[in-house]
């Protein structure tokens, strides 16, 4: 794929998602999904896939005065900034949530599809699609965590603290936190990890500033300065002693701390750099519950480190297919030979028919993420308002949800999807009425739109729903495109070629931010409708600083609905992840992120697997790990 300096390196630019939605393929060929710089994916049966063609036709059009009143909402006045002398508490550990307790029986053996090719490197500084992200997550991990509620909680840190002005975050490190081979993992090595992370000598022939720290860790005083070049440190990290260190930022960014869970966050041994570019696939000293045991063209392997800080793993092995050995994951259950698989929508009613085997075994789940007509705001004849009002008034989005996808996905109420913790994120659409959306258009509107870019699935096509409801309604014509390749199309959509297109995002963390600022934000690099508010900048800029939880929502609303209400947007649907998992696997939970880990699975079977395409591997016995020496006392907290 063909980098692109403009586009993000840790926001999730999708052309239209396996619609099950998990990190571990579907039920044909397994689809790889790209974090920030996407890549083409072969689309699973069940899935869809959008592309587009040439550039936009058509004359300008005058916009007209707006005949439709648009609700928009209040604005909330600017907060006052908090002054620095300010006492704010140390930041409560979140109340962990009820672990089950394991009662495994049989073989602790899991056997899952994984990535659809082998990856290339497993560095953590360098990972930017999901399946990798999921194996990333087993072998290392960070400060801090995503629990499976989504919340923040403390990982290889014990607590965290943050200044009274809100701009400096100090960490202090579990005294029990090592690395996979014993040592134990002090503030250097956090510290270490990070810088690495910013460092341009890491891109390793990617450009400095699609690599994953340039959104993910940028918010880092002296992040962004490093991966330029211009600075030779980063000056937001400081070690105050063996296991205390702190992160000064920019700004006091209210969704800092989720960005740290990002496994560009992973903390990882400087000694394993020694030996050379593919140290993190050659059975690396990692920082998490599982080592990488295992590492072939059909299969990855990792086994449990008994070791592990936090709750040591029940399972012995987990093994993630590759590549044609993950292909038709339904089979493949079916046949016993992997215990979880990800299905595409078209396959949900016949797993989950009455006589069906599979019957109860099918987890549902809303994924953070959002399919949306995009609009360029800037390209006649859309750049004319009272067009793009007038197309959202005869899109009839439950149609799509229905009739395209099955009713397999949940209809967009909003631009944020339900499932981001913070409160209802429903918003006001205009009603269909095709005789207002008339009205609307100027009495020499152009008769052709710029083609849309679509995506196909069932024999259904969005771009052909859009295409037939803009002609009927409206006389309006779009040229419905399929051919082109994806990275084409986004190196088209860098350079504002499209009119009309329809892409997917998923969120990196689960946070409004991670929706509405890279792509509304003016300059935003995945802003590829070139849309530009002032008032919504002003909105989304209070917003990543207010530390008001209410505050903050209620900013992120209004920002959405102006977005909205000036359809820059048309939001269509909420995918859900559809997957079976046989009823002997225990304890794992599929969050709206996807699975993040597996250290808390367990079987639990009376009798052998009907079958298994790797021979049954021995008992491994639970040891006791060799004492390990005194760890440093970490400075007092204030």
């Amino acid at each position: 794929m063909r980098p692109s300096p403009r586009r993000p390196a840790f926001r999730s630019l999708l052309l239209l998602l396996l619609l099950s939605g998990c990190a571990f393929g579907g039920d044909s060929t397994p689809t790889t999904v790209r974090t920030g710089s996407p890549s083409p994916a072969t689309a699973p049966r069940g899935s869809a896939t959008a592309s587009g063609t040439a550039a936009a036709t058509g004359s300008p059009v005058t916009t007209v005065a707006n005949t439709v009143a648009i609700p928009t909402a209040s604005t909330t006045p600017a907060p006052s900034a908090t002054p620095a002398s300010t006492v704010r508490p140390v930041v409560p550990t979140p109340t962990p949530q009820p672990v089950p307790k394991p009662n495994p029986k049989g073989d602790q053996t899991l056997t899952m599809p994984g990535p659809q090719t082998l990856p290339d490197t497993l560095d953590p500084a360098l990972i930017r699609d999901n399946s990798t992200t999921l194996l990333v997550r087993q072998v290392w991990r960070g400060l801090v965590r995503l629990d499976d509620a989504l919340n923040v909680v403390p990982d290889i840190a014990a607590d965290y603290a943050k200044s009274a002005d809100g701009r400096t975050m100090t960490f202090y490190l579990r005294s029990s936190a090592r690395f996979q081979d014993g040592r134990q993992i002090t503030a250097e090595d956090v510290a270490f990890s990070l810088r690495r992370a910013c460092d341009p000598a890491t891109a390793r022939g990617v450009t400095p500033q699609n690599l994953p720290a340039a959104s993910g860790l940028n918010d880092i005083v002296g992040c962004t300065d490093r991966l330029n070049g211009r600075t030779a440190d980063v000056a937001g990290i400081a070690v105050l002693d063996p296991l205390t260190l702190t992160i000064t930022l920019d700004a006091p960014k209210a969704y800092f701390l989720q960005k740290l869970t990002l496994v560009v966050a992973s903390v990882i041994d400087r000694n394993d750099l020694a030996r050379g570019a593919g140290w993190s696939t050659a059975k690396p000293n990692g920082s998490g519950p599982f080592r990488l045991a295992g590492w072939a063209g059909d299969a990855i392997t990792l086994t449990r480190w008994e070791g592990f800080y936090d709750q040591v793993a029940t399972l012995e092995k987990v093994t993630l297919l590759v590549g044609a050995r993950a292909a038709n994951a339904a089979n493949l259950y079916d046949d016993n030979k992997v215990d979880i698989a990800s299905v595409g929508y078209t396959a949900v009613d016949r797993l989950n028919a009455a006589t069906a085997s599979t019957r109860g075994q099918l987890r549902v789940t809303p994924q953070l993420s959002t399919f949306y007509i995009g609009i360029n705001t800037k390209l006649a004849p859309l750049d004319a308002f009272n067009i793009r009002a007038a197309l959202v008034r005869v899109i009839d989005r439950q149609k799509i949800q229905a009739a395209a996808y099955d009713g397999k996905v949940a209809p967009a109420k909003g631009i944020i999807p339900p499932a981001i913790p913070g409160g209802d994120w429903t918003a006001n659409f205009p009603i269909l009425d095709a005789k207002t959306a008339k009205e609307l258009l100027p009495p020499d509107k152009a008769k052709a739109l710029s083609p849309i870019v679509y995506g196909s699935s069932g024999g259904t096509s969005v771009g052909t729903v859009i295409k037939t409801a803009a002609e009927r309604d409206l006389g309006l014509q779009i040229s419905v495109e399929d051919e082109l390749r994806f990275d084409d199309l986004l190196s088209d959509l860098d350079a504002s070629q499209y009119g009309l297109f329809v892409l997917g995002w998923i969120a990196d963390y689960p946070d409004p931010e991670n929706f509405l600022v890279p792509l509304f934000h003016t300059g935003a690099p995945a802003n590829h409708g070139n849309y530009s508010s002032p008032k919504v900048d002003d909105l989304l800029d209070r917003a990543a600083v207010e530390q008001d939880a209410k505050k903050r929502t209620d900013l992120y609303r209004q920002a959405q609905q102006q977005i909205l209400d000036d359809v820059a947007i048309i939001p269509l649907y909420h995918p859900t992840d559809y997957t079976l998992v046989k009823p002997y696997v225990k304890g794992l939970s599929i969050t709206a992120m996807g699975i993040l880990r597996l250290e808390t699975v367990w079987i639990e079977r009376d009798t052998p697997a009907a079958s298994s395409i790797f021979p049954a591997a021995a008992p491994t016995a639970r040891t006791t790990p060799a004492p390990l020496p005194p760890a440093p006392t970490a400075t007092k907290k204030p």
